[in-house]
């Protein structure tokens, strides 16, 4: 069940699913609204500059109407972000959706080629344009959350229901599908921060041709994007479910959000994606708030959110931790009383030095693969060091970050993964990246001879498997012929095989079976297989 701002729930289906034992409310957030009220907000909060929802970005035409039905903020009045109460994200688990893969994207969203929006939220999470915001802790009497670095958590693409395919979409059926999609798997499900509330926030691309509506206002007219929330049991636990909408950046966007600093489609994707990733991270549950308290957490009653006060000011670059300068929003800083990109970088300290080493090169789909390590700086282990184990999986080759580990007083660490597909390793820390290790992954071949000794012209098989299974597999049954080997029969199978043999001499003969390189693994060859035939 979803409790959010946007639509009414039955409390009492909620309240038997909480007396079952089917929610477990002590892990969702104190300030979120209740799943057990089961209680709508009677009025939804609404941005006083924009006149749209809060946590929605407005288009130009939107807030040139909101400026002629309403004042605006008096820029020469200082705003000022008061704590209300509610959650913040401390450390951004970015992951990123393509709601359908077989929609149009920028390249910069689809594509592997860096910088991309991958590396944008991988490097602009952990760049000075974020460790500022640590002005934004909440206090003990609060959440009691500190806010540092985030982190890149993986990219993968849906096949959204039918009902969540159409080219126009409206809020509540993303949120449904989402919940869906998170509940069977499909995407990871919220991970939890040291006071066990969510870290974890979902990034919405959109294909080219949708249009996002919620109540009344769509992507390209009224707003440009938006971040929300909703509360709902996640794999049997309440969660706060955090997502940013952020639509297909066409002309109308472009159009409508751009600016003399973000003129292209990937700069204005760029200037509205870190506008709402900023907000997400210091004010997640403004969907839900019905006062100006709890679940807001910081926010100017007069001027809105962090973002929403410097929006229409111009953009400006922030160097990532990979060195690539992207394009980004100011936002405010209540202790400078002014909006700004970042504070300045911190004095920098060497990079660190990261070593990877793998066990083995190649292995048999199914068998684990042990990766270690070192972190240094300088010369010197660097102990206590958050590291980041990257894969990039064959066939797609998207990359994701699988595991994160923490070295220990040499400055050492160890993974171990299981991969069914060819995979390329890498770890990254404190904005440094290690040499790349390929581990090649073979299917499991099997192979054997119906009998080993066969009369003249009586049939023989080869019989065995390919494990996993994946369509469109190429097996070829070979015999030796001197010192070469040929090819005598082929099949195209999911996984089983089965190859009839009648020999018409005698001696004994050499057979080998070869799967082919297939669905991102490499070719495997069985055994050598030995047939005697006699005469008949």
């Amino acid at each position: 069940m979803i409790v959010n701002r946007r639509r009414p729930i039955v409390a009492a289906t909620v309240l038997a699913l909480v007396c079952l034992g089917f929610l477990d409310l002590h892990a969702a957030s104190a300030h979120a609204v209740s799943a057990s009220r089961g209680i709508q907000p009677a009025h939804r909060s609404v941005n006083p500059r924009t006149g749209l929802p809060g946590g929605m970005l407005p288009t130009k035409s939107q807030v040139s109407h909101a400026a002629a039905s309403r004042p605006l903020v008096n820029r020469a009045t200082v705003p000022h972000l008061t704590y209300h109460g509610g959650p913040v994200v401390s450390n951004a688990a970015v992951v990123s959706v393509l709601w359908g893969g077989a929609g149009t994207y920028l390249a910069q969203v689809a594509g592997s080629v860096s910088p991309n929006m991958d590396t944008f939220f991988g490097h602009v999470t952990d760049s000075s344009y974020l460790s500022w915001l640590s002005e934004y802790n909440t206090p003990a009497g609060g959440t009691n959350q500190s806010i540092g670095y985030g982190s890149f958590a993986g990219r993968m693409a849906i096949s959204p229901s039918s009902a969540a395919s159409g080219a126009t979409i409206d809020d509540s059926t993303i949120q449904t599908e989402l919940l869906s999609q998170i509940n069977n798997g499909q995407i990871p499900a919220p991970t939890l921060d040291a006071v066990g509330l969510p870290n974890t926030m979902y990034a919405l691309f959109f294909p080219q041709g949708t249009t996002i509506c919620d109540t009344g206002s769509c992507s390209g007219v009224q707003f440009c994007a938006y971040h929300s929330s909703f509360t709902a049991s996640v794999k049997g636990q309440a969660r706060n479910v955090r997502y940013m909408v952020l639509p297909h950046p066409d002309a109308n966007i472009v159009n409508g959000c751009g600016s003399a600093t973000a003129d292209t489609p990937e700069k204005v994707l760029q200037s509205y994606t870190s506008h709402e990733l900023i907000e997400t991270i210091t004010d997640p549950d403004v969907a839900l708030a019905t006062t100006t308290g709890p679940p807001l957490a910081w926010y100017d009653p007069t001027a809105g959110e962090i973002a929403d006060i410097c929006q229409g000011l111009s953009e400006g670059p922030v160097t990532g931790t990979d060195g690539v300068s992207y394009v980004v929003q100011q936002e405010w800083s209540n202790a400078l009383n002014k909006c700004i990109i970042d504070k300045g970088p911190a004095a920098p300290s060497p990079a660190p030095t990261l070593a990877l080493l793998s066990h083995t090169s190649s292995l048999t789909a199914g068998r684990a693969v042990t990766l270690s390590g070192t972190v240094t700086r300088s010369g010197a282990p660097v102990a206590a060091q958050s590291v980041d184990l990257i894969a990039r999986r064959a066939p797609g080759n998207v990359e994701q970050r699988i595991r994160t580990v923490t070295t220990g007083a040499r400055g050492t660490f160890a993974f171990s993964d299981r991969p069914s597909t060819t995979t390329r390793y890498a770890v990254r820390a404190a904005g440094a990246s290690s040499p790349a290790r390929v581990v090649v992954v073979r299917p499991k071949l099997t192979a054997g001879l119906s009998r080993p000794v066969v009369h003249r012209t009586r049939p023989v098989y080869v019989r065995g498997r390919v494990t996993p299974g994946a369509a469109s597999q190429q097996v070829s049954l070979q015999r030796q012929v001197g010192t070469r080997w040929v090819s005598v029969r082929k099949a195209v199978v999911a996984s089983s095989y089965r190859f009839g043999l009648r020999p018409t001499r005698v001696g004994t003969y050499r057979y080998r079976v070869v799967a082919s390189a297939n669905a991102g693994r490499a070719s495997a060859t069985s055994g050598t297989m030995r047939l005697r035939v006699l005469r008949g």
